[in-house]
């Protein structure tokens, strides 16, 4: 086989696999959501300024460049919980706990499974108020079912703008959806139907917010800039 077939079918494999992880997520969440409302009376979990318990998941990290990101809603919720489930590069500040999947468990099943599994034991054991993911492939996804799973609010947080979703993804900095390299309308579409299940959806600039508006997300959209606390409005009127 030649490197140009090789290419071209490691691209479609991406393709593939894109979609298919995309469209699972959503199916999931969605049907998990109508399981709870007709067999268990699901219950919107209130988030105002009673926030407790925050559980997130983040890529591989340092405790300077995931402080840029949480302050602002450390600042906007004070005393609330902050748990990160995340491989960080350096310790974290002790304003944060960390929750690290074990090499074995990584060895066993995968980075991003065990992260899964970490991510919703997490929620389960500290009766998780919130669960927040920093950059939607794979973080916001996995945050979203387990979210539904336990009945926690879920919010995503766009870290890489409109890039992160423009195209299907293909210049988000995901490695699996660069892969595709072939910007896709479709697979874009199917990333913001993702999005418009989450409770509230955080951004870094009013760009990406307009960008979110304009495709049809209609849940709460708010800017959060670096340094810049999420705000009174937001914590006590669109959060609950």
């Amino acid at each position: 086989m030649t490197t140009t077939k090789r290419m071209q079918l490691r691209t479609a494999l991406a393709i593939f696999l894109c979609h298919g992880i995309v469209l699972v997520a959503h199916s999931i969440s969605k049907l998990v959501r109508v399981v709870r409302r007709k067999d268990f009376g699901y219950k919107k979990v209130s988030v105002s300024s009673e926030l407790r318990t925050l559980v997130v998941s983040a890529p591989y990290v340092s405790g300077r460049w995931l402080a840029t990101y949480l302050d602002p809603i450390e600042q906007a919720f004070p005393g609330i919980r902050i748990i990160v489930v995340a491989n960080p590069l350096h310790p974290l500040p002790e304003i944060f706990e960390t929750v690290t999947p074990s090499s074995r468990l990584t060895t066993a099943i995968g980075a991003d499974l065990a992260r899964a599994v970490m991510l919703f034991s997490a929620a389960i054991r500290n009766r998780a108020d919130v669960i927040l993911g920093l950059h939607l492939e794979l973080h916001g996804l996995l945050c979203l079912i387990v979210g539904r799973l336990t009945n926690a609010s879920t919010w995503y947080f766009n870290i890489g703008g409109i890039a992160e979703i423009a195209g299907g993804g293909v210049a988000g900095g995901q490695r699996l959806f660069q892969m595709a390299s072939v910007p896709s309308r479709k697979l874009e579409q199917r990333l913001l139907g993702v999005i418009s299940e989450f409770d509230i959806v955080l951004s870094m600039g009013s760009s990406t917010r307009r960008y979110f508006e304009a495709a049809g997300i209609t849940r709460p959209i708010f800017d959060v800039g670096v340094g810049v606390g999420v705000g009174d409005d937001c914590r006590c009127s669109a959060l609950s």
